[in-house]
């Protein structure tokens, strides 16, 4: 818009033949503009081949499959200390909510997790070592997340060994862990 406004403010003037056969006379004009002219090409052809690139990447991006399932859900960000809700209290508002979304009739599950999948945030746990294993290498990058007992069925994400959840995992007793395929094998 801004490259435009000169040449047309330019344009305007009404003395426009007298002005071009006196531009021919100025080598030095012709070559600054030669030179404007390749560099605004230049910058949109890469500004063109970059908007390509982004869509081929997001395209991609679209058809990645992330292990569970996307289709089919709604996901709903909730923020319980804007209610006036402490942390003793949230984890029993949040299991309300939970019941009462679960009694929609074509509900089928109804899962809770402190970070949406996905989100490219995560509750790290820092660097895991391997049991007995010391030195570069013996060290595992996670990330973890808090969910509740429905949760992976509300992903339609099996649990291949094991067992899910269950609300008897709460406060006071062992903590339960599921991992993925990838982090076993680590």
């Amino acid at each position: 818009c801004l490259t435009g406004l000169a040449p047309a403010l330019q344009s305007a003037r009404t003395n426009l033949v007298g002005d071009l056969k006196a531009d021919a006379t100025a080598p030095k004009r012709q070559r600054l503009r030669h030179i404007f002219i390749t560099a605004q090409l230049a910058f949109c052809l890469v500004l063109v081949v970059m908007a390509g690139l982004f869509l081929r990447a997001l395209g991609a991006a679209a058809s990645v499959d992330p292990g569970f399932a996307v289709a089919s859900v709604d996901v709903a960000t909730l923020e319980l200390s804007l209610g006036g809700y402490t942390d003793d209290q949230s984890p029993a508002v949040a299991e309300q909510l939970r019941e009462g979304l679960a009694g929609i009739p074509g509900v089928r599950a109804v899962g809770y997790a402190r970070m949406v999948p996905l989100d490219g945030g995560g509750l790290g746990l820092g660097g895991l070592r391997r049991r007995g294993a010391s030195g570069p290498g013996s060290s595992i990058d996670t990330d973890w997340n808090v969910v509740s007992p429905d949760f992976f069925a509300a992903l339609d994400l099996p649990i291949v060994r094991g067992r899910g959840f269950t609300t008897a995992d709460r406060k006071g007793v062992p903590r339960v862990a599921i991992v993925n395929e990838r982090l076993a094998r680590a």
